[in-house]
């Protein structure tokens, strides 16, 4: 038999359905499975589909509060990845053609979830978001009772007294990462919290993509490169970008009216009765910008962003308590505001073979060549060529009608301006 490693292997360890004391081995059962993670979500999913030609799901039982633990990776990687899920649902059910066997759709969720669905947390705090966010993570990892889930923590700015009432675990958290402004950027951070291969995040997308521009490493994707050596197509093909769109590229009156050029932030204190008047300008803060690329640049001109900035469609209202502390949110708001809208403006999803380590939150390099008629080698575009940040991601593991297990990635990435 052919040992020969081709584009979207991957070899599958263990595929195990397991309820109390009692585990079996299914991978005989799985048609398909996916993984599913986002930056917006705090936890991954996981969709199975099964054939059960031996009344699995009736004598296990499935029941919904089983597990499912995966051990895959890609052939060339040393390091195993590992991952349980726990039943929340079965849907689709059908029976085969045949009458012989029958359809299953399970869906699947990280423990972690659940765990947040049974705890709240009911506390005062009067400390830095991210002191409190750990506080409240390291609550629900002993409420999982299991010591083997990571996490990763952004450093905040400010004294943050807040009162958390009776709210599951993630929830506190979302409020938290609307509030959360960073030590480390200009814009404040957009504060983003997330679960991907390597643990829970809270983390802002500035620290992203500034981290993520020094790693890439071999997460160079090409669009049909024309090479002209079998061994540097061999080598593309696993980096090959099958296919790809552009679901966004810009919206300059979007921009303009959302306030990412100018907008006014009216922050009022409740002890001093002072409303004090904040505005930001985009033509003043741009090179402040955590950019995609290391030497990048705004997709709009700077006579542009003048021209179209020197009036506000965009105000906002923040209310303070001044006797408990400065947290640092009205002065941000406007930065944190333009960021957003910014980086949103380049949206690209992509389908590649699959890589058992490519995850949501990494920085991808894809090149995108100039449309030629020639068969001559292109040269990248410029404007949508370069680092991309992963924010949702779908793995993709098909074993049914293949002679060996199959495994591609459909992500959607976004990028902060163009390489200059």
């Amino acid at each position: 038999m052919s040992t020969k490693v081709e584009p979207g292997d991957i070899n599958i360890h263990k595929i195990e359905l397991k309820k109390d004391n009692r585990a079996i081995d299914i991978r005989g059962q799985i048609l398909s499975f996916s993984i599913f993670e986002d930056i917006q979500e705090p936890t991954v999913l996981a969709e199975f589909t099964l054939i059960d030609a031996v009344n699995l799901v009736q004598d296990f039982p499935v029941v919904g509060e089983e597990t499912i633990n995966i051990v895959y990776t890609t052939p060339g990687r040393q390091d195993l990845i590992r991952r349980g899920f726990l039943i929340y649902s079965i849907e689709s059910t059908a029976m085969s053609p045949t009458t012989k066997s029958s359809l299953y759709l399970i869906k699947a969720v990280s423990p972690i979830h659940f765990v947040n669905s049974i705890t709240e947390i009911n506390k005062t705090y009067k400390d830095s978001i991210d002191n409190i966010v750990k506080d409240i993570l390291e609550t629900t990892i002993r409420q999982s009772q299991t010591s083997k889930i990571n996490y990763n923590i952004e450093p905040t700015k400010g004294i943050a007294p807040i009162n958390v009432p009776g709210l599951a675990p993630f929830e506190a958290i979302d409020f938290l990462r609307q509030k959360a402004i960073s030590k480390q950027f200009a814009s404040g951070g957009s504060y983003v919290f997330f679960e991907n291969v390597y643990g829970l995040n809270f983390v802002s997308l500035e620290k992203l993509l500034k981290e993520g521009k020094d790693s890439v490493g071999s997460r160079v994707f090409s669009y049909g490169p024309n090479t002209s050596s079998s061994n540097e197509r061999t080598s593309y093909a696993f980096r090959n970008l099958i296919d790809y769109t552009h679901i966004t590229k810009f919206d300059s009156v979007e921009k303009i009216n959302s306030g990412a050029f100018r907008s006014y932030v009216n922050s009022f204190d409740i002890i001093t009765k002072k409303n004090t008047v904040y505005e930001y300008s985009l033509a003043e803060n741009a090179k402040s910008f955590t950019s995609s690329d290391n030497k990048g640049s705004l997709t709009n001109t700077e006579s542009f962003i003048q021209k179209y900035g020197k009036a506000s469609l965009k105000s906002f209202l923040t209310v303070k308590d001044s006797s408990k502390g400065d947290d640092y949110i009205d002065i941000n708001v406007g930065a944190k505001n333009a960021f957003s809208y910014l980086l949103n403006q380049n949206i690209l999803r992509a389908y590649v073979y699959g890589d058992s380590f490519l995850t949501v939150g990494d920085t991808v390099t894809i090149n995108l060549p100039e449309p030629s008629s020639t068969t001559e080698r292109r040269s990248n575009l410029a404007l949508y060529s370069g680092n991309y940040l992963i924010t949702a991601l779908r793995h993709l593991i098909v074993l049914e009608g293949e002679a060996k297990p199959k495994h591609k990635i459909s992500f959607d990435c976004v990028k902060m301006g163009y390489k200059a």
